[in-house]
């Protein structure tokens, strides 16, 4: 006899059947508004854990009808179970990524994140084999998930509303932020002094002055020091040289 078994999702990493329900005339084959009502978590006596999820029709003339799905997570079906709960994630607006974090790390955290979701259930008929035992077991009613979508507007409007607590949102495009770069301060910068004009060396106006700034001229070439061209002499108007000439100046 199977138990209930708390599975961890996050120790595996990818979608299977479905079962029919009691003595009702199965539902055909076809795309019906539908909500999960319950999701467990199971381990068969051969220790092969699966989840059992609940489907329940809301609206129509299978209204109340339920479809049952086991998803097996043994080593080859688990890359199928996991694109199967793929596809009812987005069909409840949610990023499928999501299974196996933190926020659906099992059966419970999965059932609350889909409770109340409407949307478009994929149904189809599986049809009967031998049992192992050499038993038959009959037709069933078994989920396809890839016609697991988000319901459309049109056929939303026709469920009653007292039926549906919660529309189903869009898929959730994941989206990437980055932190804002915080601009560095500009660096402040130092004033910089006005460059000094170099001061014309005064031109000496008598003729020891005139010696002496040859002298010096002199002295820095024989040290090696570069030479300095002197200023060359301003020459006086001739209104300068009237206003302070003398008789000696008079050449005649």
């Amino acid at each position: 006899m199977n138990q209930e078994y708390n599975l961890d999702f996050a120790a595996y990493n990818d979608v299977a059947p479905a079962e029919a329900t009691g003595d009702f005339a199965l539902i055909p084959k076809g795309d019906y508004p539908a909500r999960v009502d319950n999701i467990t978590s199971m381990i068969t006596q051969g220790g092969t854990p699966y989840i059992h999820i609940e489907y329940t029709i809301v609206s129509g003339e299978y209204a109340k009808r339920k479809v049952f799905s086991d998803l097996w997570m043994s080593q080859n079906a688990v890359p199928y179970t996991k694109a199967n709960l793929a596809c009812l994630l987005q069909a409840c607006g949610l990023d499928p990524r999501i299974f196996g974090t933190n926020n659906c790390r099992n059966h419970t955290q999965l059932a609350n994140l889909v409770r109340d979701k409407v949307f478009s259930l994929g149904v189809m008929i599986k049809k009967g084999g031998k049992k192992e035992d050499g038993s038959l077991y009959d037709d069933k009613n078994d989920v396809n998930y890839r016609d697991v979508r988000p319901l459309a507007r049109t056929q939303a409007s026709t469920i009653p509303q007292q039926t549906v607590k919660q529309a189903v949102q869009p898929p959730v495009q994941p989206s990437y932020g980055y932190a804002p770069q915080n601009p560095q301060p500009p660096m402040p910068q130092r004033p910089v002094a006005p460059m000094q004009q170099p001061q014309a060396m005064a031109m000496p106006n008598n003729a020891a002055g005139v010696y002496m700034q040859q002298q010096i001229t002199h002295q820095n070439k024989q040290q090696g020091a570069p030479y300095q061209q002197p200023p060359m002499p301003q020459m006086q108007t001739f209104e300068q040289a009237a206003a302070t000439a003398t008789e000696d100046d008079i050449p005649f």
